[in-house]
Formats: C-alpha cells, structure tokens, sequence
C-alpha cells in the first residue's frame, strides 16, 4: 500500500482526529453518503461523514476535541471556506473520476481488495451504481482532459500561492481543519498508485515544489507510523 488510505475522505478525517490528538480505530465500510463520501467518523451513534460541511465543528460536537478552527479571523475562515470547497466539493471528485472510472482494474486491486477480474468487474460495478451518477451530475464525466487539466492546474497553484513558506495554511504556529482537509485530500494522490492529471501536476510542476514539502512535513508531525499503518492496509 503507498498511503494508509488511497480514499481521500478516510484520510481527512484520520488526518483531523490525529492532529487533536483524539484516539481512534479504523473499521472498513462500503455505503457512500449523497455526497460521494464514504469515510465517517461514528461515536456514541452519531455519525459524522468526511463531507459534512464546516468539519471542524461537527467533529468537536462528536469527539468533545478542541476546535481546530478556533479564534481564525474571518478573512483566515474565508480562505479555509473556499480551499474546503476546492478540495472536497471539486478535487476529490476528479479524483475518484480517475480511480474507479479510468482505472477500474487498480480501483479493484487497491480499492475493493480483489485481483483481476473480480476486482475490475466489482469496481465497474460500483461506478455504474452509485458513483456514476454522481460524477455525472457534477460534469467531471462529460469533462474534456484539458479542462480537468485546467481546474487541477488552478486549484494547485491557488493553493501553492495560499501556503507560500510558511509552515500551515492559516495560523502560524498550528493546523486547523484545512490543513486536515488539504493533506487529507492531496496525500493519496501525492503517494498513491493512481495516474491523473492532480499527480502529474503535482509532482512536474516546479512552482508548486512548497505543497510537495508541505505533505512531507504534515506526514512526519503527525503520521510518524506511515510505514506502518501502510504494511497494515496491504494486509
């Protein structure tokens, strides 16, 4: 396994809960919510999807953890809005387009857990039952290559120019809830086994080079058993 999750929704929340330090245990599970998501975080019956919107503070509601986004401006909020609306609401979904639709026979291998043909013919399946509908209905399918291309392109380099040097996307000392969801959402691409115009864009684009520091950073703070945790999803 290159990541400890190749689904972007697990790792954000993984990513949030350690980062405020909350205990958890992973469960596998196959529903997707109405969004596409199909990583959540449940505790005392309360469920809480990766997409639920304004994550930090529905997370604080279930896990009785500080509130990553706590005493941010409203200019720092803003900006964590439209990178959460970037990354979650666009990125992700361009992101599972490649996975399952363009690549069914390594979403069947590192996705579903079978090898071909099985795996290839269950993640046909699963595009064609629920997340076909979906990625219709956002325009990704019907997209042309260079206008995905486009939008990784811009979504990049926004976020490139948001980071600059410094060490976290909004608060000098500290990760809030974008940081969660921007390596969340980036690490299995970065890592990943998955070609797609995100990746490429990622790793052969120089003026980008902070993001691929960023994920590297993020990744030793707070998954210092990435190897580890890597090994056990391959098992």
């Amino acid at each position: 396994m290159f990541a400890p999750s190749l689904t972007p929704g697990s790792m954000i929340l993984e990513t949030y809960l350690r980062m405020v330090g909350v205990p958890y245990r992973t469960v596998p599970v196959q529903d997707i919510d109405s969004k596409g998501h199909d990583a959540y975080v449940m505790q005392n019956g309360i469920r809480i999807s990766s997409s639920a919107p304004f994550l930090s503070h529905a997370l604080r509601g279930v896990t009785n953890a500080v509130d990553l986004d706590l005493g941010l401006d409203d200019a720092a909020m803003s900006t964590s809005f439209f990178i959460d609306q970037c990354l979650r609401g666009k990125l992700i979904h361009i992101f599972s387009y490649y996975q399952w639709v363009r690549q069914p026979e390594l979403a069947g291998l590192h996705l579903v857990g079978w090898p071909e043909p099985f795996g290839t013919i269950l993640a046909k399946m699963r595009v064609n039952l629920k997340l076909g509908p979906r990625l219709a209905s956002l325009g990704i399918a019907s997209s042309s290559e260079d206008e995905i291309k486009q939008v990784c392109r811009v979504v990049c380099q926004s976020l490139s120019s948001i980071l600059g040097d410094k060490k976290f996307f909004l608060h000098p000392s500290r990760p809030t809830s974008a940081d969660a969801v921007v390596f969340g959402t980036l690490a299995p691409i970065f890592f990943g086994p998955f070609d797609s115009p995100i990746r490429e864009y990622m790793l052969f684009q120089p003026s980008i080079m902070n993001l691929h520091v960023y994920l590297l950073r993020i990744r030793d703070m707070y998954w210092p058993d990435w190897n580890e945790c890597c090994r056990a999803s391959s098992g």
